[in-house]
């Protein structure tokens, strides 16, 4: 028998070796990944989690409605779906979304684990790194696993997009890999299975429309051997086909107008595609920090990043782009000398082109380094293995443990800020004191938990920094009318809202608010008319509509606007609590119960159902 430290056993030749050492893989990363994610799991949704939380088309009732949003809804439509299945086994429970999220992260981390060592164990590959090939790809996925910067892809619920899309993208690569390495019939299935997967991943997210250019990358550096003897022509068709590709994912995305749409979001958020491009090399130079230096103090949801203006102002615009540009020059010129080394930086830039160019996108999102992170992390921990000697290397392996084990703390600790919305604005405030949205979102943080007049104070600081911010004076108006009782300071920022923009649904709705307190039905009416003109699917604009026809004692037209409410909103307590009432209220007795029920079957906690079911079922019981 062999010793199982012989060198022999220690190759990723040895198949028994090979399977436990994936299985003492597998389960490493696992308690790794559950361990510093374990306390989000019942986090709240939170920022734009409202894309999916407050989406009707996602609030599904039956399987077959998956369907629905395959075929009717837009190119994110992948990632739709898979909130649509959360919605069907849990409602909005954010528990069963947050461990999705957690299981994609893994499952991103042993489908990079693949990818890395079979390119390391490739003919191309120098010895020292086929050796160490598993122990090299477990460490990189290790420290990419649980650095800090990945928690906006995995526990900012609404970034599933970016995680998903990442495993389509790496899924999609793995089986381009694997196709590549047989020579029977099945490596076309593989191939085959690698268009789906990339497919899937721009159903996902926008971004890995750069796919079909990084397996061209992989292609050139570990399968045509950097050499463009005998593969000109294989090169140049390939790049005819993936501008081809290009062309279409533009069109199909953007449409024809693509300029214009780029200059018409530019213009909306006061930019020019020139200065967003320079902007992001500043922002690029951010990104490579974050990824050495991930201390939770540097982390952020919404950072208030100045605007580079010209090439030297400010004067770190200049001093990025050469520091970017360095970078890229040793990536392309020791090409031949590392082509780990190349391919890893090359990696890190091509995944940033979509997001860090001149699409009209906010400037820094974090999240965004999801899939360029795992060049730069994979790089270093490759580098460890290449040092000599011996006890150098593991000088370097015992640093890069105690970085896993400093950026499991620093995830855990960050996460902890995640886990009310109140301590996650609090401390965005303190970094971005100057950035209005950043206050509006405090300012309903406080208003959520009714503390109103520190709502009122972020509100007010937040139009005094912007004022187009449209839902500050909107939660002001909401502030007046529900606890000051103020209607006419409260009408006032509503009128001021639509000043601004007269086809924003929400200062109708609180205008019709205002008019039902006041007893002015008709009044109502029109503005709850105005906005389900402006947004067909408001849901509280058919609840208060149909209140409203309710009040009038129009029973007819109140069920109306519930049951094409219900129709949008299947899963809604509050629409059927209010269709119950007003089948009690009509004297069908049996269709009220029949509803009611439905009502608390949604939602155990609506008072008004449970109040007429005791009205219906007991009547001498509730007076």
């Amino acid at each position: 028998m062999t010793s199982i430290n012989s060198k022999k056993d220690l190759t990723p030749s040895s198949p028994s070796i090979a399977i436990k050492f994936h299985l003492f893989a597998f389960a490493l990363m696992s308690f790794a990944c559950f361990t510093v994610y374990s306390n989000i799991l019942n986090a709240p949704f939170l920022y734009d989690d409202v894309v999916f939380r407050d989406n009707p088309i996602v609030h599904i009732t039956r399987l077959s409605q998956m369907f629905d949003i395959l075929f009717n809804h837009n190119w994110r439509r992948i990632g739709f779906m898979t909130f649509a299945f959360n919605f069907y086994l849990g409602g909005l429970n954010p528990f069963g979304y947050h461990l999705f999220n957690v299981i994609i992260h893994l499952l991103n981390a042993i489908v990079l684990f693949f990818i890395v060592s079979k390119t390391l164990m490739l003919p191309s590959m120098p010895e020292q790194l086929k050796s160490n090939a598993y122990k090299i790809a477990l460490l990189g996925s290790l420290i990419w696993l649980v650095h800090p910067i990945q928690i906006m892809a995995v526990t900012y619920t609404v970034q599933r997009f970016a995680s998903l899309s990442a495993l389509f993208f790496l899924l999609a690569l793995l089986c381009y890999i694997l196709g590549r390495l047989r020579h029977s019939k099945g490596r076309m299935w593989l191939f085959g299975l690698s268009i789906v997967n990339g497919l899937l991943a721009v159903g996902c997210k926008e971004n890995v429309a750069v796919l079909p250019f990084v397996i061209l990358l992989y292609e050139f550096f570990f399968f045509m051997n950097l050499s463009f003897k005998g593969n000109k022509k294989k090169l140049l068709l390939s790049s005819i086909v993936l501008v081809i590709i290009a062309i279409i994912l533009i069109m199909v995305y953007v449409g024809p107008d693509f300029v214009d749409k780029i200059n018409s979001g530019m213009v909306k958020r006061g930019w020019t595609p020139y200065q967003r491009l320079i902007t992001e090399f500043r922002v690029v130079v951010l990104y490579l920090t974050l990824l050495i230096y991930p201390n939770p103090s540097r982390l952020n949801v919404d950072y208030d990043f100045p605007l580079s203006h010209g090439i030297f102002s400010p004067p770190s615009t200049f001093l990025s782009f050469i520091l970017l540009a360095s970078i890229l020059i040793f990536a392309i010129y020791w090409t031949r000398r590392n082509r780990l080394l190349s391919f890893a930086l090359l990696w890190f830039f091509i995944n940033l082109v979509v997001e860090s160019t001149i699409y009209p996108l906010d400037l820094v999102y974090e999240h965004r380094l999801y899939i360029p992170s795992m060049g730069p992390i994979m790089l270093f921990s490759g580098f460890i293995y290449t040092l000599e000697p011996l006890k150098l290397r593991k000088v370097g392996i015992a640093i890069a443990v105690s970085v896993i084990l400093l950026f499991s703390y620093w995830t855990h600790e960050r996460n902890l800020v995640w886990q009310n919305p109140l301590t996650l604005w609090e401390d965005n405030v303190k970094k971005s004191p100057n950035k209005a949205r950043v206050h509006g979102n405090l300012g309903k943080a406080y208003l959520d938990k009714g503390e109103y007049e520190k709502a009122r104070i972020e509100f007010e600081k937040a139009i005094k920094l912007d004022s187009h911010m449209l839902g500050a004076y909107d939660n002001l108006a909401v502030i007046y009318i529900d606890h000051l009782k103020q209607y006419g300071k409260a009408r006032e920022y509503l009128y001021e809202a639509i000043r601004r923009k007269n086809d924003y649904p929400s200062p109708y709705l609180n205008l019709g608010v205002i008019n039902l307190h006041l007893r002015q039905l008709p009044e109502a009416i029109k503005n709850f008319e105005k906005v389900l003109e402006l947004d067909p699917n408001h849901l509280l604009g058919h609840y208060n509509l149909a209140a409203s026809y309710f009040n009038l004692k129009d029973y007819e037209k109140a069920i109306s606007i519930l049951e094409k409410g219900i129709s949008i909103w299947p899963r809604s307590s509050k629409l059927y609590g209010l269709l119950g009432v007003t089948f009690y209220h009509k004297g069908a007795k049996e269709k009220a119960v029949k509803v009611l029920r439905q009502a608390l079957d949604r939602d155990p906690r609506n008072g008004m159902a449970k109040l007429y079911m005791k009205k219906i079922m007991d009547p001498k019981e509730v007076r």
